[in-house]
């Protein structure tokens, strides 16, 4: 079983200006935009172009493991990579894959018109077995979710975009993604962790059921 946990410093925020996203500036967030309690911040019950908040966090680990090591926005500390791998009305915007880490990305120029989709706080737990220490057996997504209680603990998050708070962030924007698949590059993620364990490489392919759980 693969497990992350990957924090962010911005989430899901329409631009009110044409200018470049300077991510040092926001604090952290979820998916974002109008009517709700913040004007440029989707309900979480909504479907912000055409997808609820469990799908939007599900497509975002497929982005994010998706990219090589050497290309992957996750382990770059200045936004250079950030256009990797973006498409569409909805820009993913990262964290970093160390949750002790911590980056202040200042040039990710964001096209204008775009969406910002982005966690605060997530985890995955991701089916691999004979993997990275995992048995033979497979996990069901309910025990890749059971994984993923430790997200419960987390306390003292915060996010502004464009100088507004978020709103009872913790309370209103927790979010467990529909179950998904992710496919691995031969370069991945997780690679350094397993490797550094004793456990190996990971292979490229496709896994599945995968979850996440953050906000």
């Amino acid at each position: 079983m693969l497990r992350a946990l990957q924090q962010a410093k911005h989430g899901f925020a329409r631009r009110r200006r044409e200018q470049g996203c300077r991510l040092g500036l926001i604090v952290a967030a979820p998916l974002a935009s109008a009517q709700d309690q913040n004007s440029l911040v989707f309900p979480p019950d909504s479907r912000p172009f055409g997808k609820k908040y469990k799908e939007w966090s599900a497509e975002w680990w497929q982005f994010a493991l998706s990219i090589p090591v050497s290309e992957n926005p996750l382990l770059d500390e200045t936004g250079e990579k950030c256009v990797v791998g973006q498409h569409g009305a909805v820009w993913f915007l990262v964290g970093v894959f160390n949750p002790s880490g911590t980056a202040v990305r200042n040039k990710c120029p964001v096209p204008a018109g775009k969406a910002l989709f982005f966690p605060v706080l997530n985890a995955v737990s991701i089916n691999t077995p004979n993997v990275c220490g995992q048995g033979p057996e497979n996990m069901t997504a309910d025990e890749l979710r059971a994984q993923l209680a430790f997200v419960d603990s987390a306390t003292k998050l915060s996010v502004e975009v464009d100088g507004e708070p978020i709103q009872e962030l913790q309370k209103r924007f927790r979010v467990k993604s529909e179950v998904f698949e992710v496919t691995l590059p031969e370069d991945n993620l997780f690679d350094a962790g397993c490797i550094g364990a004793g456990l190996g490489n990971v292979p490229a392919g496709t896994y599945s059921p995968a979850v996440d759980d953050g906000f």
